[in-house]
């Protein structure tokens, strides 16, 4: 059986968005790390839950506007795996977390750090921070 973490955002009156994140061993490590995107956000987040599943085709996929159509993403790697890339796309992002680089805006190291550890906390195993940047229409 594979378990999943979902953390529910909203922004004023608008519908729900959520994320799924994987290794996700328990309600108690989801909502740990619900508690640092909330910082990272301008959304609410609204509730969290477990997935329980028995078999699961995952695939990825690919602010201050308070626009859930705006995510972060955070990518990490799996460091005693098969060093695999892992995604997390953080709805309505704080612009603050971003700077310009090459003309994209990409996530601060340090913000990206700060939740690779908290979802290698959260699931109990290893990865490392690869990269973030921010997508999606602020209108």
């Amino acid at each position: 059986m594979i378990t999943y973490g979902r953390i529910y955002f909203a922004v004023g009156a608008a519908p729900e968005h959520y994320i799924t994140v994987q290794h996700c061993p328990d309600m108690s490590g989801l909502l740990q790390f619900a508690d640092v995107l909330s910082g990272l956000t301008v959304a609410r987040i609204t509730r969290c839950e477990l997935i329980f599943v028995t078999w699961c085709d995952h695939t990825e996929s690919a602010g201050d506007y308070a626009n859930l159509d705006l995510k972060g993403i955070i990518k990490f790697r799996d460091i005693d795996g098969d060093r695999r890339l892992w995604a997390i796309p953080l709805p309505a992002p704080r612009v603050d977390l971003f700077e310009e680089h090459d003309g994209k805006l990409q996530l601060k190291d340090d913000i990206g750090e700060t939740v690779t550890s908290a979802y290698a906390t959260m699931s109990g195993e290893r990865f490392e921070y690869a990269h973030g940047w921010l997508v999606g229409n602020s209108y």
